[in-house]
């Protein structure tokens, strides 16, 4: 198909290199127990999503419940959460990673 538009996502080669960075990167990353690698590539998640095209966001939007479901799962993680300086800070970041991944702005 090519190119359908002007923007950076609107070709078939840019997509297939997002496609890959996401299932070469940034699934793993986020089904890893590194709790930074985590939260650093749900935040690369939600970027690619907010720029992405409808070629790139059903492979996208499939990992946000996985994401999702990992972010809540460091909300609990009471071990990790109180070797932080301030943990109800770090509850409150990662909260608002959650709203930011479903919130579509």
């Amino acid at each position: 198909m090519g190119h359908w538009g002007t923007e950076p996502l609107q070709s078939d080669s840019a997509c297939d290199w997002v496609d890959n960075i996401v299932t070469k990167h940034i699934k793993p990353a986020i089904n890893s127990n590194d709790y930074d690698k985590v939260r650093a590539a749900v935040l690369i998640l939600k970027m690619i999503n907010k720029n992405a095209t409808v070629h790139t966001l059903t492979r996208v939007d499939g990992l946000y419940k996985l994401a999702t479901d990992k972010l809540l799962k460091m909300l609990n993680d009471t071990s990790w959460i109180n070797r932080w300086k301030d943990p109800k800070i770090i509850r409150i970041s990662i909260l608002n990673q959650i709203y930011s991944l479903w919130n579509k702005k």
